[in-house]
């Protein structure tokens, strides 16, 4: 079980392009080590609606951490 601080982000959807999203991004990559960051995010006609994302193992590939995950 991780040890790590949990994280609620409101932000845009850090996957789209905007500004808001950018920042998120940066925010969440730079710190994915020390926090477990949660997203509600939102774009409008966002090209995945009603899709919901686990995108962890994606991110610890990037960043080279050793990620297990439960299924």
């Amino acid at each position: 079980m991780s040890k790590k601080k949990k994280i609620l982000l409101l932000s845009d959807d850090l996957r789209m392009a905007s500004g808001i999203a950018t920042m998120s991004k940066a925010l969440v990559m730079g710190t994915v080590h020390k926090y477990d960051w949660f997203q509600v995010g939102a774009a409008i006609n966002h090209p995945e609606k009603g899709k919901i994302l686990d995108v962890s193992a994606d991110v610890g590939f990037y960043l080279g951490l050793v990620m297990v995950t439960k299924v």
